[in-house]
């Protein structure tokens, strides 16, 4: 039968206790010397393109010829970006607008509010893009079997060009009666409307299929106009207020 000295077992594990303590006071003191306060701040992009516009956004759009028209010359447009998909409510695309008219980009890329923000002012060299129709709207992009399409990812770079000199757009006030095709895709505010009686209490899109959903907008002349939701957008699910 063996004899356990427990005197000289307790102080083994004393001595483990030490050193495992001092070690970790070492660690700590360790990772504290390693924390810095003084963060730099990473360097802002610098956006001062050398080119200038030679176009309208207005006369960009009256080249359309009814069908999918190349650009084959050196038009150059530049306008304010409106819209971007950081809602969810656009999907592939982006919207500018100059002092006359707005458009609409179609781009093959995700996340493009990342780059594109709500009031940067962007150029596009059009050479070897086209000019297109799709929901009876005038879009800028690529050829997409006989269609307006989006200009691919790697090539976007290639046509659009950031500026520095961006200022954010104020929407332009109207009456709901005042409404035409000169506004479209341009950044408005609608005055002294509601939405209709069975709108309100219903959520903006289609959280449930996903899909774009119509509620109507109206004046007391009568007037009324679609306000259209993607089911994708963050705003979606709330509801239609009174």
């Amino acid at each position: 039968m063996h004899k356990i000295n427990i005197n000289k077992k307790v102080n083994v594990m004393n001595k483990y206790k030490k050193i495992i303590s001092i070690f970790s006071i070492s660690l700590i003191v360790l990772l504290s010397a390693c924390v810095k306060n003084d963060f730099t701040k990473p360097a802002k992009a610098v956006y001062n393109p050398n080119i200038k516009a030679t176009t309208t956004i207005q006369e960009l759009k009256d080249l359309y010829t009814n069908e999918l028209t190349l650009i084959d010359t050196n038009v150059i447009i530049k306008g304010t970006v409106i819209a971007n998909d950081k809602s969810g409510n656009l999907y592939k695309s982006i919207f500018i607008q100059d002092s006359t008219a707005g458009i609409q980009i179609s781009l093959n890329a995700y996340n493009l509010c990342n780059k594109y923000h709500t009031g940067d002012l962007i150029y596009i060299k059009c050479n070897g893009l086209y000019i297109g129709e799709y929901g009876k709207q005038i879009q800028l992009g690529t050829d997409y079997e006989g269609s307006v399409g989006r200009i691919a990812e790697p090539l976007i770079d290639s046509y659009l060009i950031k500026s520095d000199d961006g200022i954010p757009i104020v929407p332009k006030t109207i009456n709901l009666s005042a409404v035409n095709g000169s506004f479209v895709n341009e950044l408005i505010q609608l005055k002294n409307v509601q939405f209709k009686r069975y709108s309100v209490g219903d959520t903006y899109g289609d959280i449930v299929l996903k899909e774009d959903k119509d509620i109507y907008v109206e004046n007391c002349d009568g007037n009324s106009m679609i306000i259209r939701t993607s089911g994708y957008a963050d705003f979606a699910s709330d509801i239609v207020p009174e």
